[in-house]
C-alpha cells in the first residue's frame, strides 16, 4: 500500500474527516488532501503520528521520556518513547 492510500484508509478508519484529522497532526485540511491524492508526500512525523493514532497499540503505554541511571557511567540517560514495528 502506497503511502497516499493509508493515510487515506486509515483516516477513514479512524472514522475522521479531513477537518477532524487535520489539528490531530498539526496540519491543514489542505495539505491531507494532496498527501491522500498523492500530490505531495507527507513528512516522516505527519505518517508517524497517523500510524499511532490508528495503531496506538502498538506504541508503548509510557509515551514519556524518562530518565534512568546507566548502570555503567553512573549518568542519567533519557529514553525516548518507543513504538514496535511488526
Amino acid at each position: 500500500m502506497d503511502t497516499a492510500t493509508f493515510i487515506k484508509v486509515s483516516r477513514k478508519a479512524l472514522g475522521l474527516t479531513q477537518d477532524q484529522l487535520s489539528p490531530l497532526i498539526n496540519k491543514k485540511r489542505y495539505n491531507i488532501s494532496f498527501y491522500e491524492s498523492g500530490k505531495t508526500t507527507p513528512p516522516g512525523d505527519v505518517v508517524l503520528k497517523i500510524i499511532q493514532l490508528r495503531f496506538p497499540e502498538l506504541c508503548l503505554s509510557d509515551t514519556h521520556s524518562k530518565s534512568e541511571d546507566n548502570p555503567k557511567t553512573g549518568k542519567k540517560q533519557t529514553e525516548s518513547p518507543k513504538m514496535l514495528v511488526a
